[in-house]
Protein backbone atom coordinates (compact mmCIF):
# COMPACT_ATOMS: atom_id res chain seq x y z
CA UNK A 1 0.00 0.00 0.00
CA UNK A 2 1.30 3.32 -0.84
CA UNK A 3 0.52 5.62 2.35
CA UNK A 4 1.57 8.67 0.61
CA UNK A 5 -1.00 8.01 -2.51
CA UNK A 6 -3.83 7.45 0.03
CA UNK A 7 -3.54 9.91 2.25
CA UNK A 8 -3.50 12.32 -0.78
CA UNK A 9 -6.46 11.04 -2.10
CA UNK A 10 -8.33 11.16 1.22
CA UNK A 11 -7.10 14.40 1.60
CA UNK A 12 -8.27 15.56 -1.19
CA UNK A 13 -12.18 13.80 -0.32
CA UNK A 14 -12.03 15.51 2.79
CA UNK A 15 -11.36 18.78 1.04
CA UNK A 16 -14.65 18.22 -1.46
CA UNK A 17 -16.84 17.34 1.15
CA UNK A 18 -16.15 20.07 3.75
CA UNK A 19 -17.08 21.97 0.47
CA UNK A 20 -20.03 20.28 0.13
CA UNK A 21 -21.27 20.51 3.88
CA UNK A 22 -20.30 24.16 4.27
CA UNK A 23 -22.01 24.95 1.19
CA UNK A 24 -24.93 23.04 2.81
CA UNK A 25 -24.66 25.14 5.83
CA UNK A 26 -24.61 28.12 4.40
CA UNK A 27 -27.49 27.50 2.00
CA UNK A 28 -30.83 26.25 3.02
CA UNK A 29 -30.26 22.59 2.56
CA UNK A 30 -29.88 20.39 5.33
CA UNK A 31 -26.89 18.96 6.30
CA UNK A 32 -28.37 14.80 6.67
CA UNK A 33 -27.05 12.26 9.82
CA UNK A 34 -25.75 10.35 6.52
CA UNK A 35 -23.26 13.51 5.23
CA UNK A 36 -22.08 13.65 8.56
CA UNK A 37 -21.49 9.60 8.98
CA UNK A 38 -19.52 9.87 5.50
CA UNK A 39 -17.89 12.95 6.68
CA UNK A 40 -16.97 11.32 9.90
CA UNK A 41 -15.65 8.04 8.11
CA UNK A 42 -13.25 10.50 5.85
CA UNK A 43 -11.52 12.09 8.55
CA UNK A 44 -11.38 8.40 10.11
CA UNK A 45 -9.55 7.79 6.44
CA UNK A 46 -7.40 10.35 6.96
CA UNK A 47 -6.53 9.47 10.39
CA UNK A 48 -5.46 6.11 9.42
CA UNK A 49 -3.48 7.20 6.44
CA UNK A 50 -1.47 9.96 7.95
CA UNK A 51 -0.55 7.46 10.96
CA UNK A 52 0.65 4.82 8.08
CA UNK A 53 2.61 7.51 6.24
CA UNK A 54 4.15 8.34 9.16
CA UNK A 55 4.80 4.93 9.95
CA UNK A 56 6.41 4.32 6.65
CA UNK A 57 8.48 7.56 5.35
CA UNK A 58 10.38 8.47 8.41
CA UNK A 59 12.45 11.59 7.63
CA UNK A 60 11.20 12.36 4.65
CA UNK A 61 8.75 15.14 2.97
CA UNK A 62 6.27 12.44 3.10
CA UNK A 63 6.97 11.90 7.25
CA UNK A 64 6.73 16.35 7.24
CA UNK A 65 3.10 16.12 5.64
CA UNK A 66 1.53 13.26 7.13
CA UNK A 67 2.79 14.57 11.00
CA UNK A 68 0.68 18.13 9.80
CA UNK A 69 -2.09 16.36 8.41
CA UNK A 70 -2.10 14.08 12.08
CA UNK A 71 -1.95 17.14 13.96
CA UNK A 72 -4.84 18.93 12.19
CA UNK A 73 -6.88 15.55 13.02
CA UNK A 74 -5.78 15.45 16.54
CA UNK A 75 -5.36 19.13 17.76
CA UNK A 76 -8.01 20.38 20.03
CA UNK A 77 -10.53 23.04 18.76
CA UNK A 78 -11.89 25.52 20.49
CA UNK A 79 -15.68 25.26 18.80
CA UNK A 80 -17.56 28.27 20.33
CA UNK A 81 -16.66 30.74 23.14
CA UNK A 82 -19.10 28.91 25.49
CA UNK A 83 -17.82 25.43 24.92
CA UNK A 84 -16.54 23.40 28.03
CA UNK A 85 -13.57 22.28 26.43
CA UNK A 86 -11.96 22.08 23.12
CA UNK A 87 -12.61 18.74 21.37
CA UNK A 88 -10.58 17.27 18.20
CA UNK A 89 -11.58 16.57 14.78
CA UNK A 90 -11.36 12.58 15.71
CA UNK A 91 -13.34 13.18 18.36
CA UNK A 92 -16.36 14.52 17.12
CA UNK A 93 -15.83 12.72 14.33
CA UNK A 94 -16.02 9.38 16.57
CA UNK A 95 -18.95 11.14 18.29
CA UNK A 96 -20.70 11.63 15.35
CA UNK A 97 -20.75 8.05 14.07
CA UNK A 98 -20.62 5.48 16.95
CA UNK A 99 -22.05 7.13 19.84
CA UNK A 100 -24.56 9.21 17.22
CA UNK A 101 -24.03 12.57 18.80
CA UNK A 102 -23.54 14.67 16.13
CA UNK A 103 -23.76 18.17 18.04
CA UNK A 104 -20.28 18.75 18.04
CA UNK A 105 -19.57 17.79 14.34
CA UNK A 106 -22.36 20.16 13.36
CA UNK A 107 -21.28 23.01 14.88
CA UNK A 108 -17.90 22.57 13.57
CA UNK A 109 -19.18 22.24 10.01
CA UNK A 110 -21.01 25.65 10.73
CA UNK A 111 -18.28 27.80 12.24
CA UNK A 112 -16.19 26.46 9.44
CA UNK A 113 -19.28 27.96 6.62
CA UNK A 114 -19.54 31.48 8.99
CA UNK A 115 -15.83 31.16 8.70
CA UNK A 116 -14.88 32.23 5.01
CA UNK A 117 -11.42 33.21 5.53
CA UNK A 118 -10.16 31.04 7.83
CA UNK A 119 -12.17 27.55 6.24
CA UNK A 120 -10.09 28.98 2.77
CA UNK A 121 -6.74 28.55 4.28
CA UNK A 122 -7.13 25.93 5.90
CA UNK A 123 -8.39 24.22 2.68
CA UNK A 124 -5.83 26.05 0.73
CA UNK A 125 -2.90 24.40 3.17
CA UNK A 126 -4.27 21.03 2.83
CA UNK A 127 -4.52 21.33 -0.94
CA UNK A 128 -0.66 22.11 -0.67
CA UNK A 129 0.16 19.26 1.21
CA UNK A 130 -2.20 17.08 -1.46
CA UNK A 131 -0.19 18.39 -3.98
CA UNK A 132 3.16 17.82 -2.19
CA UNK A 133 2.12 14.16 -1.54
CA UNK A 134 1.71 13.34 -5.51
CA UNK A 135 5.11 14.49 -6.23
Amino acid sequence: MNSAYELKRELLAFIKEVHLLTDKAKGSQEITKQDLEHFSETVWRVDHFATAALDENEESDIWYNAYIVKGIVTQPLQLSSLAPHNTTLIQAADLAKKHQNEVIMRTLINNWAEADTLRHNFIQNLSEIANDLAA
